[in-house]
């Protein structure tokens, strides 16, 4: 039969009507043979099921060993990436047997991230193994050679520094034996313990330098730096403990200095002296503030002494003074106030500073009385020797002040009808006056004198009515008529004012004087509360801040 065709045996084709034809193909089995199929089908069915798993089994290793390979790949290969990185790092140590191990490594890396296998990894980690071991020889023989030069740098370096620290401290020493040699306070307690602590500083800087670092292939670079600096700092020490030694010498010849200088009548100075006797366990800079106290007490005790000593000068005549000028009496009340204020251990500068203006101002005040009296003191003897060595010029001068006289009364007489009498009237002479004319005349060549009646009073206008005594100048001799009782009054009475007016200077400026001083005291006072209040208020702080 083909497709739809029927061959016959006539080779003539013909149509075949389809028709439905269902066969029964059952198969009638005997007891047996069905349980025999029934148990073959069942251990096919176990097999197939063992054949399943062992299938399984062996895909999840394959996926287990792929993965654990392929996880430890990647350590490897950053291993690879450093060594790979060191290698050209180091330039200087490339050779041929490293760039070998590097392909033969690289490759191995390639084929275990193509097929990762634990072949694979075993052969990348054989082949990373001697290329990082290579390497490693490189590179500690690198470390060899830099270890050598470096040790041979620290033998130059501890080498260098020895000699100089040995120069230093050859230094040091003759420098505090030189100091120390001819001294005369070797044995004085504030001086022993230092002396000692210098020659032990001396001693071990001496034996540090001596005995220098032994440098081997266990030593460091921070071994040697240990020893420089223990080296720098011993022989700093023994500079210090000898810098500290030659400072309380110093201290001591300071002391011994201001020793000579304290006296008996120096009570402060000499308390504080046997104080600082007593306190040689202190600090040579603490020693030393009290000896420059003790210097500065002095200083001011001589001060106070000079002060004294100046008022004194300046006191002398102070009562005839005070009572000729009363401007100067407190002028000398102020300044033997302040000096009695003074204290050799308390006073400041500012202190002694005002004491010495007040008594300034009271020497120089007493002092400018002093030089104006003796000044009129000789004027008056001048005045007195010159009217001595003119007497023939007086005289001469007396004659010609006759004649202007005589002339003057004719010629008022002659104006006022007034005529000459011998008649004696009864006047009062004025005692302790200049020499006039007819008081220098002889008791026997006294001439008649004019006198003037009530009629002559009456007639004579009051400007005319003077003395008729004329004084003589002594310059150069000319007389010349006194003044009249107004004129004098007038002259009186300005020189009152003009005194006055002189004493209300000097008590003004007596008074701004004392003001000035008071301004100053109470500007002390008060810099000196403020700085209580600080220093009081930092260690406020202080304790606060403890």
């Amino acid at each position: 039969m083909q497709g739809q065709r029927v061959l016959c045996h006539t080779a003539h084709p013909k149509l075949i009507v389809p028709l439905s034809i269902q066969l029964d193909t059952t198969e009638y089995l005997s007891d047996a043979n069905i349980r025999q199929r029934r148990f073959a089908r069942e251990q096919r069915r176990i097999q197939q099921t063992h054949e399943l798993a062992e299938a399984e089994q062996r895909a999840k290793a394959v996926a287990a060993e792929i993965a654990a390979a392929t996880a430890a790949i990647e350590p490897l290969a950053g291993r690879l990436k450093v060594a790979e990185a060191h290698a050209e790092a180091a330039v200087d140590g490339v050779d041929a047997k490293m760039i070998e191990l590097l392909k033969h490594a690289l490759g191995a890396l390639d084929a275990a991230q193509k097929a990762p296998s634990t072949r694979g990894v075993e052969v990348l980690e054989l082949a990373l193994g001697g290329f990082e071991s290579h390497l490693k020889a490189l590179d500690d023989a690198r470390k060899a050679k830099e270890f050598a030069l470096a040790r041979k740098k620290w033998q130059q370096r501890v080498a260098q520094q020895c000699e100089t620290s040995t120069d230093h401290v050859a230094g040091i020493e003759a420098k505090f034996a030189d100091r120390v040699a001819g001294s005369a306070f070797l044995e004085h307690p504030a001086l022993v313990a230092d002396i000692r602590a210098a020659k032990a500083a001396i001693a071990a800087a001496r034996s540090i330098t001596s005995h220098p670092i032994s440098i081997d292939d266990e030593a460091n670079e921070d071994d040697v730096r240990a020893y420089l600096d223990k080296l720098r700092d011993d022989v700093d020490e023994a500079d210090c403990m000898v810098n500290a030694a030659l400072a309380r010498l110093v201290m001591l010849a300071e002391y011994h200095e201001v020793q000579k200088q304290v006296t008996d009548a120096d009570g402060p100075a000499d308390a504080l002296l046997q104080a600082l006797d007593s306190a040689w366990g202190d600090s040579t800079s603490t020693l030393l503030e009290k000896i420059q106290h003790i210097r500065s007490v002095l200083k001011r005790a001589a001060r106070v002494r000079a002060l004294s000593a100046a008022l004194h000068a300046a006191d002398l005549d102070s009562e005839e003074l005070c009572a000729s000028d009363a401007a100067l009496a407190p002028l000398a009340a102020a300044a033997k106030a302040l000096l009695e204020t003074l204290d050799a251990e308390s006073a400041d500068d500012a202190a002694l500073t005002a004491c010495d203006d007040a008594i300034t101002s009271y020497a120089t005040a007493a002092n400018a009385i002093r030089v104006a009296r003796a000044e009129a003191a000789a004027a008056e003897k001048a005045r007195s020797e010159s009217f001595a060595g003119m007497q023939a010029a007086k005289t001469a001068a007396i004659a010609s002040a006759r004649q202007r006289l005589h002339a003057w009364q004719e010629e008022v007489a002659a104006a006022h009808s007034l005529e000459r009498t011998t008649s004696v009237v009864k006047r009062a002479h004025v005692q302790n006056r200049w020499p006039t004319v007819t008081s220098m005349d002889p008791p026997e060549a006294k001439r008649p004198k004019i006198v003037r009646s009530s009629l002559i009073v009456r007639q004579t206008p009051p400007r005319l009515l003077v003395s008729s005594r004329v004084v003589a100048i002594q310059e150069d001799g000319r007389a010349l008529s006194p003044r009249t009782l107004a004129a004098e009054k007038v002259a009186r009475e300005e020189t009152a004012l003009r005194t006055q007016v002189i004493e209300s200077q000097k008590r003004k400026e007596a008074i701004a004087c004392l003001q000035r001083l008071k301004e100053k005291e109470l500007r002390q006072q008060a810099l000196k509360s403020i700085a209580e209040r600080s220093s009081t208020k930092s260690i406020t702080d202080t304790d606060d801040n403890a």
